[in-house]
């Protein structure tokens, strides 16, 4: 659904069936340490803490969620827009550039059901937060 690359961290929005996401994220960040590891000659862990996760149960959690994903390059002082940030998928979710193949921007457009362009209104939402 929605993803974006930090210098230290990552954040993922993702629909996932219950009890998918330990397993989903241990693989995720043990491939990504071993391959880091094995970059750089080190050894052990590469992330300093244990993912965090929450449950996002209606529209506007879900949106407050992604809008804070894709806000943080934002936050942290990367760029002035989230849509200025090249490492995330929010520049192909509201159509300024090409899609990941691998997101389904359905389930968080879907949310904007009302509006005549739910992409122009998932970017208002965004980049206000």
């Amino acid at each position: 659904m929605g993803f974006c690359l930090m210098r230290t961290h990552f954040h993922l929005v993702v629909e996932v069936a219950d009890g998918i996401l330990p397993i989903a994220m241990h693989s995720l960040n043990h491939a990504y340490a071993c391959q880091f590891n094995r970059r750089h000659g080190l050894r052990g862990h590469v992330q300093c803490r244990r993912y965090g996760s929450r449950r996002l149960n209606d529209n506007e959690s879900l949106i407050h969620a992604y809008a804070y994903a894709m806000s943080n390059p934002v936050e942290a002082g990367l760029c002035s827009r989230a849509s200025l940030w090249p490492w995330s998928s929010f520049r192909g979710t509201v159509g300024l550039a090409p899609a990941s193949s691998f997101i389904d921007d359905g389930l968080v457009l879907g949310c904007f059901g009302s509006e005549l362009d739910p992409r122009a209104a998932l970017l208002r939402a965004v980049e206000k937060s």
